[in-house]
């Protein structure tokens, strides 16, 4: 199949594509259950890269036009063009509604140039390597006690489970949550547990609770993508404040908390997502000080904390928190998998009933089966396996990845490199002194068939941090040794010929 796609227009190729195929299903060219190239087969005749076809597939999926089913590809679906051959009735001509003027900036814009840029460097034809996202390898995965666990809860199913169930989630979840936080400290008698459906929406519940448009958050910066935007949908004014060796700079925090209102601090102290990097005991005691004397409360990310694989864990900051200011967050998504999005959140009581009857408004209740699979799981102790495995087999794909560049000197020959290995986590981070861009280099990096998210993910405005995320959990040791020396090359590249290019616009979403 043969697309025009033009080289010199300022629309990204993978726009071109989508746009073709939606004019050749609209005008019913392209019939319902007609199977479209494989992203592989279409790249190679177009000559660009596999990823450009699947944002442009995503197009069509996220338009309505296309279904794609794994392992059996990428059909059109029936459109109100092609549902009946009877024509339709004319109908007076009418001026098509704005909705990007009604909506404007009240919801953040669709963000992929910056990824696409990103996608479309890696050569024709090349499979590359993904560093992109920190979320566990399918692959490790204990499907038979899943598939066990499913089976057991499904023959105990009883019909008022089927209704909808308490927006505070699947009561002996709770309760094992419960019992497990207490372990690690994080028991205060007047605290409760909510489930969520991921950490994402307790962020989200958090955020309609607490900000109103205006209100000022305190992050790091770098900053997870994901709570960046959650905060800027509320209308709140996020300051990204720097971050040493050891986590948020709280000489910064406290400059900030004199110069004006802050509504709320959102901090990952174990394993940073982007940075990997964690605060030690004494940090997190300052930090609590320094929140406690404003009275701003903390939201605490702790979605990594259970991937250590090296070193002493310090505790969790709400183990510490004897003012009740910390919202703790976890998640089962980087334990065990994404897919039954089965989070908590820890708070206290009078902040959690109030949550509840948010999570109420936004879906009606819990996903009760997939927390009641969760539960199982924990029981019969298979989680508690299962992460000795991944710790196991993460540690030795960081090892893969690190061990390259800090053994080449990755500081002393690429001059303006820097790198502080993670000791958990799903990723590693390489900051750059000027001139070297973030972009610049993730762009040269996938010139090489290597794929890492730059700076600009992790800013709330987008702009070009020096420094780029490498997620090394879903990639075997010897493909992460040969993205080593893709980093090398492109570094030492982009530091004999600096190039700051252009692109300004924010990254592809979801970024996690």
């Amino acid at each position: 199949m043969q697309i025009p796609i033009d080289p010199t227009s300022p629309r990204p190729a993978h726009e071109q594509i989508s746009a073709h195929f939606a004019h050749l299903i609209r005008r019913g060219v392209l019939a319902p259950g007609t199977r479209l190239p494989a992203t592989r087969q279409l790249a190679n005749a177009l000559g660009i890269a596999r990823g450009t076809v699947s944002l442009a597939y995503d197009n069509l999926g996220r338009s309505g036009l296309v279904r794609t089913a794994v392992g059996a590809g990428t059909f059109v679906l029936e459109t109100p063009a092609s549902a009946s051959d009877t024509p339709s009735p004319a109908r007076p001509t009418a001026t098509r509604f704005d909705w990007r003027g009604y909506v404007g900036d009240r919801i953040p814009p669709a963000d992929d140039t910056v990824m696409a840029a990103v996608l479309e460097a890696v050569p024709p034809g090349i499979e590359p390597i993904n560093l992109l996202r920190p979320i566990p390898d399918p692959s490790l995965v204990p499907l038979d006690d899943v598939r066990r666990a499913f089976r057991d809860v499904s023959r105990a199913l009883r019909p008022d489970v089927l209704d909808y169930a308490s927006a505070w989630g699947y009561a002996p979840l709770r309760e094992r949550l419960a019992h497990d936080l207490a372990t690690l400290g994080m028991d205060r008698a007047d605290d409760r547990t909510l489930l969520v459906n991921g950490s994402q929406q307790g962020l989200d519940l958090v955020a309609r609770a607490l900000l109103r448009p205006g209100d000022v958050v305190v992050t790091e910066r770098p900053a997870y993508r994901g709570a960046l935007r959650v905060f800027q949908a509320s209308g709140a004014r996020v300051r990204a404040l720097p971050m040493d060796a050891f986590g948020l700079d709280l000489d910064a925090l406290e400059r900030t908390l004199r110069a004006e209102p802050v509504r709320l601090i959102y901090a990952t102290p174990a394993f940073h997502n982007p940075t990997g990097r964690s605060m030690d005991v004494d940090r997190l005691k300052r930090l609590l000080d320094i929140a406690g004397r404003a009275h701003v409360p903390i939201v605490e990310d702790g979605c990594f904390r259970e991937l250590r694989y090296d070193g002493t864990p310090a505790p969790a900051l709400k183990a510490l928190d004897a003012r009740g200011l910390v919202i703790h967050l976890g998640t089962f998504s980087k334990t065990l998998f994404p897919g039954l999005r089965v989070g908590w959140l820890a708070a206290p009581a009078t902040l959690v009933d109030r949550l509840a009857h948010y999570r109420r408004d936004v879906d009606l209740g819990s996903v009760t089966l997939g927390q009641a699979v969760i539960h199982r799981l924990l029981e019969d102790g298979v989680l508690e396996r299962h992460l000795d495995r991944i710790r196991e087999t993460y540690r030795a794909r960081r090892d893969a990845l690190v061990t390259p560049l800090i053994g080449t000197g990755l500081e002393q020959r690429l001059d303006g490199a820097h790198l502080d290995p993670p000791s958990g986590g799903m990723s590693v981070w390489i900051d750059f002194d000027p001139p070297l861009s973030g972009f610049d280099v993730a762009r040269r990096i996938a010139t090489r068939g290597v794929l890492v998210s730059p700076g600009a993910f992790f800013d709330p405005g987008g702009a070009d941090l020096p420094g780029i995320r490498l997620a090394f959990s879903t990639v075997d040791e010897a493909a992460l040794a040969r993205a080593a020396d893709a980093v090398i090359d492109a570094v030492r590249e982009a530091r004999r010929t600096p190039e700051r290019p252009a692109a300004s616009a924010q990254p592809t979403t979801p970024v996690i």
